[in-house]
């Protein structure tokens, strides 16, 4: 868990270039990246708009992200890689499933 707070302290360090204490949104992905957790543009604005949404974890957070909500946000992400690494057995980011599994995904890693 260590490791996990210090590359998500990294990241958000190198992203708050201007001392604020907030991520911006155009620097999110990067920082993302940085701990680890590439995703394509389709990917990162999917996951953007649900947590950004009104109903979203992240509804009143403004033109970026505190360091918890990117530490959270990276749990979400680490969760829901773990829960899709079950059924991508290569690690080739593809997986074959059923409708269960993917219920079974969706309600593990629901925010």
């Amino acid at each position: 868990m260590h490791h996990f707070i210090m590359a998500a302290q990294a990241a958000f360090g190198a992203g708050d270039a201007d001392g604020s204490g907030v991520i911006e949104y155009a620097e999110i992905k990067a920082a993302l990246a940085a701990c680890g957790f590439n995703m394509t543009e389709t990917s990162m604005n999917i996951l953007l708009r649900r947590m950004m949404a009104p109903s979203g974890l992240y509804a009143d957070s403004g033109a970026g992200l505190t360091f918890p909500q990117f530490v959270d946000l990276c749990a979400y992400c680490a969760l829901a890689r773990r829960v899709f690494s079950w059924h991508d057995t290569d690690l080739d980011a593809t997986a074959t499933i059923t409708l269960d599994d993917f219920m079974g995904m969706v309600m593990v890693i629901k925010p």
